[in-house]
């Protein structure tokens, strides 16, 4: 077996009393795309400046290609950078920015002069490359900077949010570009991003992060439709969590109705949440009975294009609520044509099927 490519050993950084990195441990293949996800202050950006050396950690050890590089400084490290806001020198052509590495590197006019327009080629830009960066957009200065980055060959790509600034549809179509550059070039790459969906539709992995901590590493399906903890569920995509209490193995009661489980990971009389997605979520037969059947009334109803989400409240199974409210709040995401044919409405109290198949179970918080 080979040694993976990069390499992180209980990396931990302290800002006074503040624990940014609490010791993080990563595994990074050749070649693959990692995407460093999590709310602002979690510790991404820190994490990805530690990688580069810009930051440097209080403990920990990083292997790159084999090779410590813990304390080396950021100038003899193998890695290219991109960040948020480009960050290309506004007096030079978009071919001066990408030339301007391998010219501190001495390389010979004819080389530099190949590899620049090879690059120009590679990001799309062909006939750009005379333009200076107030001539271009926002997309097509980060594909400039994207170029300048990957201009000497690095054995590592770092990207640091590099799309938020630019407006949603352009962000939709350079994320692919992106994804696809990185494929034709090969190149190891880590992106700290706060948006799931970049890191849904970009990553082989994602590191979700809270915390200073990663909560969890997987693939985009298994992180999307196993999280292992609340703030995984949580954060990635809508999920709804109810309380409920183990009832015995394999079954658990929510808010009184029965609920089949496949796996309860507490003794009889725990409290535990479930969680399930919007669109596992199923309309039962009116009158409906039986294990994981409940009643909920729809307080709410938010279209989304293709798709319209119900919001519920939990109903009594004995039709009486405190103070008539129902307050546990459940999600359904319906096909627009469904959801017209249906004509559901707010006020109506639905018989709502929880596919055991669907439904994750977590610790209750706070206990």
């Amino acid at each position: 077996m080979t040694n993976p490519y990069l390499q992180l050993e209980g990396i931990s950084k302290k800002f006074g009393q503040f624990i940014a990195l609490g010791g993080i441990y990563l595994e990074i293949e050749q070649g693959e795309f990692i995407c460093l996800l999590g709310p602002s202050g979690c510790g991404k950006t820190t994490l990805l400046r530690i990688i580069a050396g810009l930051e440097q950690q209080d403990q920990g050890v990083i292997i790159q290609g084999g090779k410590d590089i813990s304390r080396l400084p950021a100038v003899r490290r193998d890695f290219g950078i991109v960040f948020q806001s480009y960050a290309l020198f506004p007096n030079l052509t978009a071919a001066q920015n990408i030339a301007f590495g391998l010219q501190n590197l001495k390389k010979s006019p004819v080389e530099t002069r190949r590899r620049t327009e090879e690059l120009l080629d590679l990001v799309g830009l062909p006939s750009h490359g005379h333009h200076y960066p107030s001539q271009l957009s926002g997309g097509q200065q980060q594909r400039v900077a994207l170029a300048r980055a990957i201009a000497l060959s690095p054995g590592l790509l770092l990207l640091d949010e590099p799309l938020s600034a630019l407006d949603a549809q352009v962000r939709v179509s350079l994320r692919q570009e992106i994804r696809q550059l990185q494929r034709r070039v090969g190149i190891t790459t880590i992106m700290v991003t706060h948006d799931q969906i970049e890191a849904l539709t970009m990553a082989d992995r994602i590191a979700v992060m809270n915390r200073g901590v990663i909560e969890q590493l997987a693939s985009p399906s298994q992180v999307y439709r196993h999280p292992t903890t609340h703030f995984v569920g949580s954060f990635i995509g809508a999920m709804s969590f109810l309380p409920a209490i183990v009832k015995g193995i394999g079954w658990a009661d929510c808010c009184g109705y029965g609920i089949r489980l496949h796996d309860v990971p507490v003794p009889a009389g725990n409290p535990i949440q479930l969680a399930i997605r919007p669109e596992d979520v199923r309309l039962a037969e009116t009158h409906a009975m039986g294990d994981n059947i409940v009643k909920a009334r729809v307080k709410g109803i938010e279209y989304l294009g293709a798709m319209e989400r119900v919001t519920m409240g939990l109903h009594s199974p004995s039709g009486v609520t405190p103070d008539g409210k129902e307050r546990e709040v459940l999600w359904m995401d319906l096909p627009a044509s469904v959801s017209r044919d249906l004509n559901i409405s707010v006020g109506e109290l639905l018989s709502i099927h929880l596919p055991m198949d669907s439904i994750r179970v977590f610790a209750r918080e706070g206990t």
